[in-house]
């Protein structure tokens, strides 16, 4: 109850301050806009008191008289201009958006649910496909926040800073902390966080189409695509459609029990245009939450400057465009230690849209560059820190970081998996054939959107950003979400020209059931999909760790990626999975042989233990099935505290047990 009524603050006040700052905004959009302002700040007010404090319940009340000062300010820098009011047209926008946003976001409410640490019978905790391999990382992050200082040390290696972006996680660790249950502090935040996306969304696309029918295309582009994978799914599967069973439910079944045989991310077949909500919304919480603030700062900058389609803007003075882009530079500005991605990609459509402004107006180049002048100062002014402290660290003690590599994931060796165009036709299916297409309209909006997300494309080909080639699709997915209300206006524009065919309804229909095909495919094997994570014994584990070690406490575990004592308890480990730190850039040869020398060692690696000031050491099935283990020699060493009922997990405390074992040495 505590964890609600603090994040309801926040939202209050995020609206509140929305209310005072951008006053000329749709009453719909000022409400969205707020509540994402408000999250953002609870994002940020704790994490800053934690860097003077600790990130603790009083370090959170502390925040609360920053949450008023920030307030404060609003209201004193307040905008005189009217409020404007919610007209007929916002409410037939609502017609459309409301029952999207709440269909999307129920269905995202289930997925967090069976996906996230679900508690069997037996005491177990279960997820899906899509969270089996990241959620862990994440559940890392959000319990080792817990009571702890900023610079968070990386739990996964103690030691190392935590430079990767940790804003997303440290919000749950907020409603964590504040008393709401590790499972529901990863659920509420994304089933919100996915419904202020999807609005949020079809909000920008209604400044880029011709009519809400046009934003619900627009919707279905984004949200439930997949491009044409099925067709390799189910190639040459009719043919015994009569006798038996059909090849073709086969490979249904295949598809819906099989581990990652979706048509949208089948890495053999060169199909790696994931479904947006299956792969990249559930379990990449900081792409969602990334999603969540640089949607509303595109569409400040778009409302604010985009030819013909600026509403409720035109009759507004520089001064006040000016205002709505510092609010956007102050949001922008914050993004890097969410979502690094996201922030590179805004800073990339600014690029192109500040070039395309300034070379339409090049005869008063004062007034058109002021306002874009106010938004790179607020950022920069905000963001640098971030970016000096944070994430060039991480690149500069990191490897394979920023490579060329042409083409995205479609390189090889001496050439291309697919021919070009193909690639992209395969892989995104109809609106990408749409989108060119587009291309070649005399429109001045959709020139515009392009000018800004084709500088994302350019990078997102040309440049390797991460040691994961695949990462790239952050970048290029934030020029689709732009170019895809594009690509569905044009094909109502298609649609609207073939007005004497009697069958465009038809061919209108074969569209929309193509483009959505392989997402929903996707989605329909997510809601189905159930893995275990977590073991009853491993859970009993991590209960024991939780109460009875301290945050400062470091323990000598294996390197699977299922690790209770640093998932599930946040306590640090020596080193963890190569399934998140050799993607993070973060590779320790010396420690990986330090821990396999150990656990098969224990007697002759006493220095290890000294070494990484271990306190305790943890043995369970993946350690014993990773390692040749001598667990004898560690039972001598130390004593055991901790057993679970079969015996398949163990916890030795060091400290006391150390001296013993060099006292019988002796």
């Amino acid at each position: 109850m505590a964890a609600c009524a603090y994040y309801l603050a926040y939202l209050a006040a995020g609206v509140f301050c929305v209310r005072c700052l951008l006053p000329w905004q749709a009453k719909i959009n000022r409400i969205w806009l707020g509540l994402c302002f408000g999250t953002l700040l609870m994002m940020w007010l704790p994490a800053l008191v934690a860097f003077v404090d600790a990130f603790s319940v009083r370090g959170h009340l502390l925040a609360l008289l920053l949450l008023a000062l920030v307030c404060l300010a609003a209201y004193i820098f307040r905008s005189r201009h009217a409020v404007r009011k919610t007209d007929k047209d916002d409410k037939r926008f609502l017609i459309y958006a409301l029952p999207v946003v709440i269909l999307l976001g129920a269905l995202m409410a289930y997925l967090q649910y069976t996906h996230t640490i679900r508690a069997a019978s037996d005491g177990s905790l279960w997820v899906g496909q899509a969270t089996y391999g990241d959620l862990n990382m994440h559940l890392s992050f959000i319990t080792s926040s817990v009571n702890a200082r900023f610079p968070l040390d990386y739990a996964l290696m103690t030691g190392q800073r935590l430079s990767y972006p940790f804003l997303m996680d440290t919000f749950s660790g907020s409603l964590y902390l504040l008393g709401m249950s590790l499972q529901m502090s990863v659920i509420l935040p994304g089933t919100l966080f996915t419904m202020l996306v999807v609005y949020g969304y079809m909000a920008l696309a209604r400044q880029i189409v011709s009519s809400n029918k046009v934003v619900l295309l627009s919707a279905l582009f984004v949200f439930i695509n997949g491009g044409l994978g099925f067709l390799y799914t189910f190639d040459m599967s009719f043919g015994n459609l009569f006798s038996g069973r059909p090849e073709f439910m086969e490979r249904l079944d295949t598809v819906m029990n099989g581990f990652y045989q979706t048509p949208t991310n089948m890495p053999e077949l060169n199909l790696r245009w994931s479904n947006l909500i299956a792969d990249l919304l559930l379990p990449q919480r900081t792409f969602l939450g990334g999603w969540l603030i640089v949607i509303p700062c595109i569409f400040l900058l778009f409302t604010a400057f985009a030819p013909e389609k600026q509403r409720y803007m035109d009759e507004l003075d520089s001064g006040t465009k000016a205002r709505q882009m510092v609010f956007a530079g102050i949001m922008a500005g914050l993004l890097p230690l969410l979502h690094t991605h996201s922030f590179l990609a805004l800073g990339l459509i600014s690029v192109g849209w500040v070039t395309y402004d300034l070379v339409r107006g090049r005869k008063k180049l004062y007034r058109t560059g002021r306002p874009w002048l106010f938004f790179l100062v607020v950022t920069l002014i905000l963001s640098l820190p971030q970016l000096m402290g944070f994430t060039f660290r991480q690149v500069g003690e990191g490897s394979h970081f920023l490579s060329f590599h042409f083409n995205w994931v479609n390189a090889e060796a001496g050439g291309l998996k697919d021919g070009y165009l193909w690639f992209y036709i395969k892989n995104i299916g109809i609106p990408f054939v749409l989108l060119v297409l587009a291309l070649f309209e005399k429109n001045k909006t959709w020139r515009f959107v392009a000018c800004g997300a084709f500088v994302v494309f350019i990078l997102a080909e040309f440049v390797q950003l991460t040691p994961n080639e695949y990462d790239n699709n952050k970048l290029f997915y934030i020029w689709y979400l732009l170019m895809a209300a594009v690509a569905a206006d044009y094909g109502a524009l298609v649609y609207r020209r073939m007005r004497a065919m009697p069958s465009r309804r038809l061919i209108a229909a074969g569209v929309v059931a193509v483009s959505a095909f392989s997402g929903s495919l996707s989605i329909a094997r997510e809601c189905v999909s159930n893995y275990q994570d977590f073991d009853s014994e491993m859970v009993a584990a991590a209960d024991y760790a939780r109460a009875n070690m301290t945050g400062e406490d470091v323990v000598i575990t294996g390197r699977e990626h299922i690790n209770p004592i640093v998932s599930l308890a946040g306590k640090r480990i020596v080193y963890g999975s190569s399934l998140y730190l050799y993607w993070h850039g973060l590779v320790d040869d010396e420690r990986e042989r330090d821990v396999t020398r150990f656990f098969e060692s224990p007697e002759e690696s006493l220095e290890v233990i000294k070494r990484y000031s271990v306190d305790y050491v943890y043995v369970g099935p993946y350690e014993r099935s990773d390692y040749n283990i001598d667990e004898g020699a560690i039972a001598e060493m130390y004593p055991c505290v901790f057993e679970s009922e079969s015996g398949s997990v163990r916890i030795y405390k060091v400290t006391g047990g150390e001296e013993a074992a060099a006292e019988d040495e002796g």
